[in-house]
């Protein structure tokens, strides 16, 4: 089906499939309704990401103001990292938020 559209398959990770297209090639989402489709996947899954991020910010933060040494040093890594990553993943979720209530509105 794709193929007949001009794309290419790629390769296939769990739930996630690559295709290729010359430019100029219709997109794959072209109608309202699988665009927005799409996006409550995303949504959902950005969404779950960002909450383990912030789940493991907040423990982080308790272990760090609990204990002292090097599990305290640990922990700033960890809060770290969820920070730097928390903070893309809550900017993508709001992201995909943004665009699927744009394509909403365009039906």
């Amino acid at each position: 089906m794709f193929q007949l559209g001009g794309w290419e398959h790629v390769f296939t990770e769990h739930n996630l499939h690559i295709f290729k297209a010359r430019r100029g090639t219709k997109p794959i989402y072209s109608d309202n309704d699988t665009r927005v489709e799409k996006y409550n996947r995303l949504q959902r899954w950005w969404g779950y990401t960002s909450l383990i991020f912030l789940s493991m910010l907040i423990i982080s933060l308790l272990i760090m103001w609990q204990t002292s040494g090097s599990l305290a040093s640990i922990a700033n890594i960890g809060f770290s990292i969820a920070v730097i990553l928390g903070l893309s993943s809550v900017l993508t979720y709001v992201t995909v938020f943004i665009r699927k209530r744009k394509t909403k509105k365009e039906v």
